[in-house]
Formats: C-alpha cells, structure tokens, sequence
C-alpha cells in the first residue's frame, strides 16, 4: 500500500457562547410601569418566562498534524541496471561471481580462455617492435639525405600501424576478462562455465539497488499537496512487509491521456525489497 502524507494545520477553537437573562422589576406609583403591573404579568396578562442560560467552556486554540493519505500500487525498479556481454570470442573459463554478490566497477565477473589472444598480441608485439626500429633507422638516414622523403614516409606510416595493431590485439586480449560496467548486485548469470560467447553474448545482469525507485501516476488534483521529502509508506504485495519511502522528485507535465502526473518515490535502504516487486 503506497500512502503519500501530505501535512496541513488543523485548527480546533472553542467559542465561548453566552445568553443573558434580564428581569426588570419596576417599582413605581400604582405598582405599574411602562405599563407592566407588579405582579409579573404584562397588560395582556400573559406572563414573561425566563430564558434558560446556556452552559459553555472555552479553550486555547492549538496547533496538531493531520494526515491525507491517496493509495495506490507500482512496481520497483533499480534506477541504475545493465546486461554485461561478451567483448570478444571465446569459452568461459571461470566465473567469479554469483547472483546476489555486490560487485564494484570494473571488478572481473568472468574470465575467459585466452591462449589465442595471448598469441595475437604477442606477435602485434614483435611486429611494432620491428617497425618502430626501422623506422628509427631510417629517420637517421633521412637527416643524413641518405633516403628520400617517400621512403621515410613509408617506414613512419608502417610503424604508426603496428603500434595500432598492438594496441588492437592488447585491447582483445583484456576483453577475456569480462568486468562490471557499474557497481551493483549480480541479479542474473546467464551462462556457465564451459559456454562457448561471442561478441555481444550477455553473461550477467547486474542492478544498483541502491536506492530502488517507484513510478506511481497521481491524479492532477492530488498533485498540488505533494512536494520532494514527503514521506511515503510501502506495503509489499507478497509479504505484507512495510517500508518507509520519500518523494524523490515530480514530473513537471500532466500526461494528457490519464490527466495524471508521475512521481518518483525512493525506497530507503535497508529495506529487504526487491526489483520487480510490486508494492501497495
């Protein structure tokens, strides 16, 4: 149950009501005046009935909290997440993480078998090894006038690509190490040892948990008493449980189709749910 607390000041005041009973006796010449007699009847001889006082008790005017609660549902999502894959081919060798592990950026998830990069950037090693002295001894001759300009040009153009190519094939070799893009909780591993991934194969599913995050639609006319920091609490749909939560920020446009505006709610941490729960 998501209940949104919006606070307000109610004013409780007593009024103090008093009545006011009057008897007017008149003592005059004949026992009358103003046309009344002595005897408590008017000329009419009707008699005059006193009005009952009314009790009343007075109080000091207070300030109290009251609470306006709107319920509704939604379902939690980490506000960070991302499905790690496979940068280069190759067979999964060992996995160094589990579901439910926290990792952190860049932390290794996986290695894979390596012996083939391991050989490709060997030789890219050697070949811009060759290249760079080459062209060191030619740029010698150069300054001498010993070569000429196209051949110089030749030898600097093949040593800027053999320093490429050793930089490709290092770049392959570290992507047998499959690494975190963001810190988080392991929520899914998609393969096991042994797996056979290519470019583009996912391996792991990895989510910020903290905070997770709430999308809920509120009718424009709620809208107004709600602000950033106001308290929100959450019941989950499985296991009753409660946790405490805040409006984390407000959509600044009503959605013309439901006349409803989002806001975000953040579930403090330590609460004991998860992503994809769905929350009253």
């Amino acid at each position: 149950m998501i209940m949104i607390r919006s606070r307000s000041l109610f004013v409780r005041s007593a009024t103090a009501l008093f009545a006011l009973s009057v008897s007017v006796f008149v003592a005059g010449c004949g026992g009358e005046a103003n046309g009344h007699g002595t005897n408590g009847h008017d000329n009419n001889g009707k008699d005059e009935k006193e009005e009952p006082a009314i009790a009343v008790r007075s109080g000091e005017v207070v300030r109290e909290p009251i609470s306006s609660l709107y319920s509704t549902s939604a379902t939690l999502r980490a506000d960070r997440q991302a499905t790690v894959i496979a940068r280069t081919r190759g067979v999964v060798r060992r996995l160094a993480v589990e579901e439910g592990d926290r990792v952190g950026a860049e932390q290794p998830l996986a290695h894979l078998e390596d012996e083939e990069q391991k050989i490709a950037a060997a030789r890219a090693r050697t070949a811009e090894e060759t290249a760079r002295r080459d062209h060191e001894r030619l740029s010698g001759l150069y300054e001498r006038g010993l070569v000429s300009v196209d051949e110089y040009e030749a030898s600097r153009r093949d040593a800027e690509d053999a320093a490429h190519a050793l930089d490709l094939a290092e770049l392959e070799l570290n992507r047998t190490v499959i690494r975190a893009p963001i810190a988080g909780v392991v929520v899914t591993r998609h393969l096991d040892v042994g797996a056979t991934v290519s470019d583009g194969t996912p391996v792991y599913d990895l989510a910020d948990l903290q905070p997770l995050y709430a999308d809920i639609n509120i009718p424009e006319r709620h809208v107004t008493r709600l602000g950033p920091g106001q308290e929100v609490r959450l019941t989950a749909d499985a296991t009753d449980s409660q946790a405490s939560a805040v409006i984390e920020r407000i959509a600044p446009a009503v959605d013309p189709a439901t006349g409803t505006v989002k806001v975000t709610v953040a579930v403090e941490g330590g609460s004991g749910l998860r992503p994809g729960a769905f929350v009253r």
